[in-house]
């Protein structure tokens, strides 16, 4: 078999393109919301994404909602201190923002920084601290999508990658 340069920067362009499509969809979060897991640890952890520029936000798609859903905003300072918080009103109470979930679709855009910021988001709802030691009667569980978002170069939130990648 010959090897020629076609072939070679076929295969590169091949590599590159695969490298560059794994990237782009890790960045959308898929998964599953629940009153159960948010009351077992004061708030599901969902994900951690690093932030830059006045237009980064996170879209979201649920199949249903639910009762007071919400998603929380954690700065990475702040998550520091709240993930290691044993009351969870208080630790709730940290959250830089939070956004009711009543709609199936919807975003949220972050506050701009000057540098890039690390982002936490937790999702909580009604029965979160609720610590009755008793099941939680009717929980919540929902199917969700989120994308990511930093703005591109003309400032429009369209930009998956996240900060981290390019050295938050």
């Amino acid at each position: 078999m010959k090897f020629d340069m076609r072939t070679g920067v076929a295969c590169l362009v091949l590599v590159i393109t695969v490298c560059i499509l794994q990237q782009v969809s890790a960045k959308t979060v898929r998964g599953t919301l629940s009153s159960v897991k948010a009351a077992e640890t004061y708030g599901q952890y969902i994900t951690k994404f690093c932030f830059h520029g006045e237009n980064a936000s996170v879209a979201y798609e649920l199949n249903s909602t639910g009762k007071d859903g919400q998603l929380l905003f954690y700065l990475d300072e702040q998550w520091n201190v709240a993930s290691t918080v044993s009351n969870c009103w208080e630790k709730l109470k940290l959250a830089k923002v939070s956004h009711e979930l009543q709609d199936l679709t919807g975003n949220q855009t972050l506050a701009h920084f000057i540098h890039p910021r690390i982002w936490h988001i937790v999702y909580a709802d009604t029965f979160t601290c609720q610590n009755t030691g008793l099941p939680i009667k009717d929980p919540i569980t929902l199917s969700y999508q989120l994308k990511l978002l930093n703005p591109d170069s003309l400032g429009n939130p369209t930009d998956h990658f996240s900060d981290e990648e390019t050295g938050c």
